[in-house]
């Protein structure tokens, strides 16, 4: 499938209803009686935040970029996530995502076309809204991390994760409970929290298409 077909299979199929929780949580971290932490209402004053989820072909495949937290911030240190960040005074999603894109990773905005949305997706542990925009390049963009905030910049082909091959689970203590994560094992760090929550949806959308 090209970059086209792809961008106009996903404008098509983030204009209906999308699964939400129900797919986001199959790759969502739970106690080992099954309960999510994900799925429970947000405070009126929660934060928004909207993240990119790039897409771009490369040698025949549409490649993901994600990026790694450095250990400096606050949350989420040394974990991976799209490129993304909270709204600015009178931002909406669409603007927040490529700004922070830009400020992170160099993104050239007028490069992107944006396609769609994913389910908003709230964190409790950071008290964040996530609103994914999906977006695409129809060349490859020429990326740079920014050293404050990205330790890396990752890329791998959006077909590792259509795959079942790549989903692991194990058992992490985390916050002095015992917990069950699924996670992608792609790249050296597993992929897992809410960028594998979000990445879950957009396998839901385009599973049946791809």
């Amino acid at each position: 499938m090209t970059i086209f077909d792809l961008e106009k299979k996903l404008r098509q199929k983030l204009s209906e209803k999308r699964p939400g929780f129900e797919a986001q949580k199959i790759m969502a971290p739970r106690l080992p009686d099954g309960t999510h932490f994900h799925n429970t209402p947000a405070p009126p004053d929660t934060r928004k935040n909207g993240v990119l989820v790039l897409l771009y072909p490369q040698e025949g495949e549409t490649n993901l970029v994600f990026t790694v937290r450095t250990n400096h911030l606050p949350t989420h240190k040394g974990q991976i996530s799209f490129p993304g960040g909270g709204f600015d005074t009178g931002e909406d999603a669409v603007q927040a995502a490529l700004r922070e894109a830009y400020e992170e990773i160099n993104l050239n905005k007028s490069e992107v076309k944006i396609v769609g949305r994913l389910s908003n997706l709230y964190i409790p542990v950071s008290g964040n809204i996530l609103t994914p925009v999906v977006a695409v390049c129809h060349v490859k963009p020429s990326l740079v991390a920014s050293p404050g905030e990205v330790e890396q910049i990752l890329t791998s082909p959006l077909e590792k994760f259509l795959s079942k091959n790549y989903v692991k689970e194990e058992v992490w203590r985390l916050q002095d409970l015992e917990i069950i994560v699924p996670f992608w094992n792609v790249f050296d760090i597993p992929l897992w929290g809410a960028t594998a929550m979000v990445l879950s949806e957009l396998v839901e959308v385009l599973k049946l298409e791809w």
